[in-house]
């Protein structure tokens, strides 16, 4: 079973993002976004349940909206189905890598 990856994705505009998660480390959880003027850090950004912030709510609430008030999504689905391609790509790739099996 895989319990972590350590992921590079490059974007079309030449900009990177490096992703690090795991299930066999202690709990750690922060965001940390580099642009040319600022660094940006949020620790604990998955633990919000007290934050009036909290993104599963707001999730939740646009969520209805878009569904009582017939307003349009915060997220188009196609950006989800872009995720959830990247998600299944990270699963391709850490597979073929994986210990005791052959790389590509």
């Amino acid at each position: 079973m895989d319990l972590t990856v350590d992921v590079l994705l490059q974007f079309a505009g030449g900009q990177t993002a490096s992703l690090w998660a795991s299930l066999e480390s202690p709990e750690a959880q922060e965001i940390t976004v580099i642009t040319p003027s600022r660094v940006h850090r949020r620790e604990r950004p998955f633990s919000a349940w007290h934050d009036p912030h909290d993104p599963y709510r707001l999730m939740i609430e646009s969520f209805g909206d878009s569904v009582i008030e017939n307003k349009p999504l915060a997220i188009p689905l196609t950006e989800s189905i872009a995720n959830l391609r990247v998600m299944d790509r990270i699963r391709e790739v850490a597979r073929v890598a994986a210990p005791g099996r052959p790389t590509a």
